[in-house]
């Protein structure tokens, strides 16, 4: 069992966010979404309960975990409204899996996601098939499109937080 840390200025921090996201597409009368799989490392500094905001915006919540069991959300801040209980000092892992609302036009498509800072954080989007162009924020150089095992993947940076909106749309020749 971790210490308690006494003399710290926060009862709890995250210290990374990761987030792998996947293009659902519409299927038994559901409209198709963003499904993202959230993963936060947090670390509590208190030997008493502690509510610890989470670093993102209004989702659409499935499940949450606390140290791979079910754990119960409640009310955050306004920038972060959700928050989970941390019952013991030391390291956690939550996991988290919500979906968010995605616009698509035939082959193209966007979506947003509403994240607040974090020491380190990365979100993972799986590629929908095809030749496609991506932008970020409107921009095409924030991000890295990597290939692992025939899945490609486009890595964001998001550890600065903000409002972060992914579009693509087919390849022009």
């Amino acid at each position: 069992e971790e210490p308690e840390i006494k003399n710290s200025p926060v009862a709890a921090t995250i210290a990374e966010a990761l987030y792998a996201a996947e293009l659902v597409p519409a299927a038994g009368g559901k409209q198709a979404a963003i499904k993202v799989a959230g993963r936060f490392v947090c670390y509590s500094f208190r030997d008493t309960q502690v509510t610890l905001p989470l670093p993102l915006g209004k989702v659409a919540v499935e499940s949450v975990q606390l140290d791979g069991a079910a754990a119960p959300l409640v009310a955050g801040t306004e920038l972060n409204p959700l928050a989970i209980l941390i019952s013991r000092p030391g390291l956690h892992v939550v996991d988290l899996l919500f979906t968010v609302p995605v616009q698509l036009t035939g082959p193209a498509g966007v979506f947003s996601l509403n994240l607040t800072a974090v020491p380190s954080g990365l979100l993972r989007f799986k590629v929908p098939a095809g030749e496609t162009n991506f932008r970020v924020n409107g921009s095409s150089g924030a991000f890295r499109r990597v290939v692992n095992e025939a899945v490609a993947e486009l890595l964001i940076p998001v550890a600065a937080g903000g409002a972060f909106q992914v579009s693509w749309q087919p390849r022009q020749t």
